[in-house]
């Protein structure tokens, strides 16, 4: 194979490199202490310019490092950066794209791949029941004896159940991909229409994303979401969202230039780099693309995530019950090998006799049954617009104990409103209206949230008052920025003057003003009592559920501005960058976001069936402990009531401190993506420890800095709307005709009902079959015959299981899906051993029937095969009847019925099993003869009085043990 001439050999570029650009093992040098030696905290070495002797393809080199890479992008020149890229603001040639994506592949992240058919079939077959039923089957044909029968039979149910399960995940995966490609997915590029290059010849075409390479110029414009990394070639006016990634919600200025004075904290506060995955906002711009796919900086985010995902609630829960039954199946086939062995002396016989018995009282039909609960749960909640990607999450939805989620969109409704304009004197003010009012609609691009909020109270005012609300028109902007949550314009008046305007967070308004406005004409210093009351009335809007920005103005007269040669753009432009001077504090704009028409509902339904809320918010704290109230959300286990921390509290704290705050705490504010998914890390860690059982933790959310937390959730909830990445991690995506917390509790309800009756199958077959075991072990002891052959075991067993395929339709009592329901082995195992030997007492009553009544004492006798019908037909007729007793704790049929479908189910089976031994053609091959008619009259009053006896039991077991499923 030729060597792809892309690649150059790490161990030579080190080694002549390692200087300028060091790799991660290179221990940064103190700082010099001037301002342009700034060390970047990257945790790979000191931030240097990159040298025009390397390559592009030397930097997609893992152990260098994504974000390092970045931060020495950022500080090289430009025209080296185009020098190592082997590229020009002309772009590239389509063929040295192609080559390139050779080298680099797709721009495509690992994560958003899906599986390809064959690998998700390999998955469903991955239950550990359908390994142990392969197993059996594999055993039931090693013996001398090879049972065929009993070997098509276990894998015929291995199969449904692998079936089942890949057709409702692929169909969900499917529907998934097409939410994803109904997006956008074209991008324009600046591009050689010949591999000559030639700047006169470069072109703008539209490129789809996955096919970009490093080296391609990105054009970027409002509203385009930024595919690659790239290095910012033109900026003008340019603003993009960061929020997808960081969580801040107004959008950052960016540029081409990097300040080597500045102090950048993280590398998202690099000014001339645009990372994949971001929104420009307004403004327009070119930029190099530096990194693409995996080699992209969301990819460090996401790596984790293509790690082995932590096993979930529902996947520990199966993993314990299949070990209780492996230990319960090993121990109680021993004893039968043992006893059997030595009182018949035939070692041989009873190895094959304990081996069919094995293969005969495990219940095969689990997985089957587990997964079509599980399918019809997920096509359940396909109704209500939801896509169940993973249909083990609607077994985790039912063992759900803790919520997290967002409060933006999911306990509100998500519109923002402007509820209040406000002066200083605490009087609606239309001069604040006015002044937010020009501002929001002299601000280019993308609208935010606020702005638009803004616009639409002042275009009512202005229809209600019949004038214009603008006071200006626009010159330039005032761009957000993170550390002074601030941003404006700057308006020419009517008059000829330049109008500053700016708004934003209270502190940092009050704290870049210097006087403050009491009326129109009374304008006075701002002194620091003025600036606590502001803030104290402030606080109060935000403790009433509001969200409080200040706005404040200043006047700046045409004598007044520097630059008497320069354009009105250009002193704007500069006075944009200092606008501090001489600002008067105007008043408050107060914004309500109305809470969900059926938020409070929900809640109360989610509190109802036992699941605690959460909420995890980048918005203030007062706000969202406001709307916690409002909404009623707490949890009575918490001693002190609805409790909050901010995500820069929680970094303060130790382990064990910060799992005590997680673990009491109601309301989580200002979080990094790290924090959100340590958070529900701790809660799952806390609900496995609080109990013998797991119990789940859900997360809802919607951006790439939920990833994590998705991950992590037992079960991750995100929206059609959200990051494609959050799409990617979570579990089940809400539509948009879906976005509501009801059809959470929708799928609380769901997966609970799922899971009561998962677990009444594998109860019932559970304890059947150890019935069956203990029938056999008294049978042994004592009776001179083998009471029913393995393949009749299995036949019965078969025949129980087809009738229970229509439990998934069964009806589940409300008292058990009030509280959230958890695979408890310890249950199960004390389950089995109460009811197990209860379902022996038919059979040994069988036993004394054949003994007494038909003498049948006597292994030579002829009538044995009459005697193994009698247990065959007795064992089905009873484990068919006492369903209806065990699936659900009340009284049957007169306070809990059975739905219609599993009651047609059981007739039907049972009045096929008690016509078999009629049936020559099938009977003779299973070893079946008519029964004695006296033993009919008899199977009536032994089915009577065993259904009654169970009843009675089951009464005293819910006494003692306080639960049931």
């Amino acid at each position: 194979m030729a060597k792809n001439p892309f690649l150059i050999p790490t161990q030579w570029f080190r080694r002549r490199q390692e200087p300028q650009l060091p790799a991660r093992e290179s221990t940064p040098p103190p700082p010099t202490g001037k301002p342009q030696d700034q060390q970047a905290n990257t945790g790979y070495g000191p931030v240097v310019a990159l040298p025009d002797s390397i390559t592009w393809n030397m930097l997609l080199d893992p152990t260098l490092g994504r974000e390092y890479v970045l931060w020495c992008i950022a500080k090289t020149p430009t025209e080296v950066t185009l020098t190592i890229f082997d590229s020009s603001h002309g772009g590239l040639g389509l063929r040295t794209a192609l080559d390139r994506q050779k080298v680099c592949g797709k721009n495509t992240l690992s994560i958003s791949k899906p599986l390809p058919w064959w690998q998700s079939l390999l998955r469903s077959f991955g239950s550990p029941f359908n390994v142990l039923l392969v197993l059996l089957a594999s055993l039931s044909v090693a013996t001398p004896e090879k049972e065929w029968a009993n070997f098509s039979l276990l894998m015929l149910m291995s199969v449904i159940s692998v079936l089942l399960r890949f057709s409702q995940e692929r169909k969900s995966t499917l529907a998934a991909i097409n939410l994803q490609t109904a997006i956008k997915t074209d991008i324009n590029l600046i591009r050689f229409v010949s591999d000559n290059p030639n700047p006169a010849k470069s072109v703008e075409v539209p490129v789809a994303v996955q096919d970009l390479v490093p080296g391609d110029i990105l054009v970027l414009r409002p509203g385009d979401t930024i595919p690659a990394d790239c290095l910012l070639l033109e900026a003008q006016h340019l603003q993009i969202s960061q929020s997808s990634l960081t969580g801040e919600g107004e959008p950052q200025q960016k540029g081409t230039r990097y300040d080597g004075t500045a102090t950048y904290e993280t590398v998202f506060d690099l000014p001339n780099i645009a990372f994949m995955g971001t929104t420009v906002v307004s403004g327009t711009g070119t930029g190099l693309v530096v990194g693409t796919g995996d080699h992209a900086h969301i990819a460090s985010i996401t790596e984790e995530l293509s790690r082995k995902k932590p096993p979930t609630a529902f996947e520990e829960g199966i993993l314990w019950a299949t070990f209780a039954m492996i230990a319960f199946m090993a121990s109680t086939i021993l004893t039968v090998f043992i006893i059997r062995g030595r009182l018949s002396g035939e070692w041989q016989q009873a190895a094959e006799f304990s081996l069919g018995l094995a293969v005969a009282v495990i219940p095969e039909m689990l997985p089957a049954i587990v997964n079509t609960n599980l399918a019809r749960g997920a096509r359940k909640l396909a109704k209500s617009g939801a896509i169940v990607k993973d249909i083990g999450a609607i077994q985790n939805f039912g063992s759900m104990k803790v919520l997290c989620s967002d409060k933006t969109g999911t306990l509100t409704a998500g519109s923002i409103t402007l509820h209040l304009a406000e002066n200083c004197l605490g009087r609606e003010s239309r001069e604040v209206l006015e002044l937010a009012f020009t501002t929001a609609v002299s601000r280019t691009g993308k609208k935010s949230d606020i702005d638009m909020a803004i616009l639409q109270a002042g275009a009512a005012a202005a229809a209600e008052m019949d004038r214009k609300l603008n006071l200006g028109e626009w010159i330039a902007d005032i761009p957000f920025q993170f550390e002074k949550r601030i941003s404006g314009s700057i308006a020419r008046t009517p008059r000829g003057d330049f109008l500053v305007i700016i708004k934003g967070a209270i502190e940092e308004v009050l704290a870049a003003t210097e006087r403050i406005k009491r009326t129109e004409n009374d304008i006075v210093a701002l002194t620091d009592a003025q600036k606590t009351q502001m803030l104290a009335k402030a606080f109060q809007y935000n403790d009433d559920g509001y969200r409080v920005l200040g706005i404040a103005s200043k006047t700046v007269g045409a004598s007044e501005r520097d630059g008497e040669n320069d354009s009105d753009r250009e002193v704007a432009e500069k006075m944009a960058q200092n606008y501090k001077l001489n600002l008067v504090f105007e008043g408050f704009l107060v914004f309500l976001d109305l809470l969900r028409d059926d938020g409070a509902a929900a809640v109360a339904s989610l509190q109802q069936l036992g699941v605690e809320i959460k909420v995890l918010t980048g918005d203030n704290e007062r706000v969202a402990r406001k709307i916690c109230r409002d909404l009623k959300i707490f949890f009575p286990d918490v001693e002190a009531g609805l409790q909050s921390i901010t995500g820069l509290n929680l970094s303060r704290l130790s382990p064990k401190a910060f799992a005590s705050a997680v673990q009491h705490s109601t309301v989580f504010a200002k979080l990094t993506p790290s924090q959100k998914s340590k958070i529900v890390v701790s809660l799952k860690q806390h609900c496995s420890s609080a109990s013998s059982a797991a119990s789940a933790v859900g997360m809802l959310g919607d951006g790439i800095n939920d990833c994590a937390g998705l991950r992590f959730a037992d079960v991750g909830i995100s929206v059609s709307s959200a990051a494609p990445a959050a799409k990617d991690c979570a579990d089940v995506i809400l539509t948009d005709q879906a976005r509501s917390l009801s059809v959470v509790v929708a799928g609380v309800r769901t997966g609970r009902a799922a899971h009561a009756n998962t677990v009444k199958y594998i109860k019932m077959a559970a304890s059947a079959n150890f019935g069956n075991v203990v029938s056999v072990l008294v049978a042994t002891a004592w009776l001179p015959y083998q009471p029913m052959t393995g393949l009749q075991i299995l036949v019965q067993n078969l025949l129980y299981d087809i009738a229970q395929f229509a439990l998934p339709w069964d009806r589940v009592d409300d008292e058990d899906v009030a509280k959230p329901l958890v695979w408890d082995w310890r249950d199960l195992v004390r389950f089995v051993l109460v009811f197990g030997p209860v379902s022996s007492l038919s059979d040994v009553a069988t036993f004394c029937f054949n003994w007494l009544a038909l003498d049948i004492n006597e292994g030579a006798s002829p009538l044995v095969p009459m005697a193994q019908t009698h247990w065959f037909l007795s064992g089905l007729v009873t484990q068919l009847l006492v369903v209806h007793v065990l699936r659900t704790g009340k009284v049957p049929l007169w306070e809990s019925r059975s739905h219609a479908a599993l009651a047609a189910m059981t007739i039907s089976v049972m009045i096929f099993g008690l016509a078999l031994p009629y049936i020559k053609v099938l009977s003779r091959h299973i070893g079946l003869v008519e029964p004695d008619p006296i033993f009919l009259g008899f199977l009536a009053w032994e089915v009577i009085v065993y259904c009654l006896v169970v009843q009675a039991i089951k009464v005293v077991y819910k006494r003692c043990f306080g639960v049931w499923l």
